[in-house]
């Protein structure tokens, strides 16, 4: 069926008067995503699941707590973010690792600078724990804008590890399932 907005393309070409066939082709045009504004419980607790942006007045430009270059140490430069928490830049190029990065605490946040940050490992099968040493909810931990790199070769007998690993953490984002706020991943 049909919709207001919905086209198809196809070819018609006049030299041998071929004409593209569209059987039960889907129709091009918008695509409608949909988000929950909110969950309501039977018992009429309602938890809101909209993320709050902040006044344009209010934000402060840039976040970079700790700037990291290619050769630096991402591991270092996490751990020497205050209590509060703070954000660590990754600038474009390869940071290779020799371990796994660990985030251990809330308000996190690890992000490439611009586009072109590779966190890259080569020696091993695991590239990112995220998750308290005491088991307790992380809160407001996000990795954006880099893309993680496993590089390894030549390592038989291991069973798959999870390159990424989370404990105990609030969801950025509402999941499919009707799941919002805190859920353990």
């Amino acid at each position: 069926m049909a919709h207001t907005g919905d086209y198809w393309c196809f070819a018609a070409r006049t030299a041998d008067a071929d004409i593209e066939r569209l059987n039960l082709t889907p129709p091009l045009g918008l695509y409608h995503h949909y988000g929950h504004l909110a969950i309501i419980e039977a018992d009429g607790e309602i938890h809101d699941c909209r993320t709050v942006f902040p006044p344009l007045t209010e934000l402060t430009p840039g976040c970079c707590t700790v700037v990291v270059r290619p050769g630096d140490d991402i591991q270092s430069a996490i751990d020497s973010l205050p209590d509060a928490g703070g954000c660590v830049c990754l600038k474009v190029g390869d940071h290779e690792i020799e371990a796994p990065i660990r985030v251990e605490r809330s308000n996190v946040s690890l992000h490439g600078e611009t586009l072109g940050a590779r966190v890259v490992r080569r020696n091993g099968t695991e590239l990112l724990h995220i998750t308290h040493p005491d088991g307790l909810l992380l809160e407001h931990v996000t990795v954006s804008g880099l893309s993680l790199v496993l590089e390894t070769k030549g390592q038989q007998g291991q069973g798959l590890q999870a390159m990424v690993t989370m404990d105990w953490t609030v969801a950025a984002r509402p999941r499919s399932s009707g799941a919002c706020c805190t859920r353990r991943c």
